[in-house]
C-alpha cells in the first residue's frame, strides 16, 4: 500500500458517477479491468483498453461477437491466473502510442 501512496495515483472512489464521467472526458486513453469505468469511458467514446481474465463475465461472449463500443480494445488472458501476456501487450501498444505521439511533435 505504501507504494501506491508514494505514486502519482489518485483515489477517485469518493466521486459520483457524473463527476467521474467529467474526468474521463478529459483523458486520451483509459486502461482498466472489467469495471463500470470500462463501460463508462467506452460509452463516452474515449479510447479504452479493457483487460479481461481468461474467463470474463458471461456478457463478454456476446461482446466478442459484436463489440458495442467503437473505442474499446480488449486484451485478454491466454492462460488462467497469468496476466503476463496482457501486461506485455498493453505495454507494447502503449509504447507504440507514446512513441508515435512523440514523433508527431
Amino acid at each position: 500500500m505504501d507504494d501506491f501512496r508514494a505514486s502519482n495515483l489518485e483515489d477517485y472512489s469518493q466521486y459520483k458517477l457524473d463527476e467521474i464521467a467529467s474526468i474521463i472526458k478529459n483523458l486520451d486513453l483509459v486502461i482498466t479491468s472489467d469495471t463500470s469505468i470500462l463501460h463508462l469511458s467506452a460509452s463516452l467514446n474515449i479510447e479504452t483498453w479493457g483487460m479481461l481474465s481468461l474467463h470474463p463475465d458471461w456478457r463478454w461472449g456476446e461482446f466478442n461477437k459484436i463489440n458495442p463500443y467503437k473505442t474499446l480494445r480488449i486484451f485478454q488472458q491466454e492462460k488462467f491466473n497469468d496476466w503476463s501476456n496482457v501486461e506485455d501487450q498493453v505495454y507494447n501498444e502503449l509504447k507504440k502510442k507514446v512513441d508515435l505521439k512523440m514523433l508527431k511533435q
